[in-house]
């Protein structure tokens, strides 16, 4: 429930400073669901952090480096040029 209500705080958000800042506004409907299609990802994510903490706590440190293995991959891959 946590997650819906941040990711949709977040398309709020964007959906606000876009058409702040535009002559011709983007519907919120386009940028809703946009951002809704990081939802699997982010359950994902929660949902390997709530098993590690509850079944290997010793192994927690492996959520962060997939979220920064993530990050790297999909922001920076991009920009580095790094081969598919």
């Amino acid at each position: 429930m946590n997650g819906f209500v941040m990711i949709s705080l977040s398309a709020l958000g964007l959906w606000s400073a876009a058409n702040s800042v535009m002559e011709e506004g983007l519907e919120f409907r386009m940028i809703f669901s946009a951002v809704l299609a990081f939802f699997p990802a982010m359950l994902v994510m929660i949902g390997i952090a709530a098993f590690l903490n509850g079944f290997l706590p010793r192994l927690t440190h492996l959520v962060w480096m997939y979220f920064l293995y993530s990050f790297f991959v999909l922001y920076l891959g991009n920009l580095m040029q790094f081969p598919n």
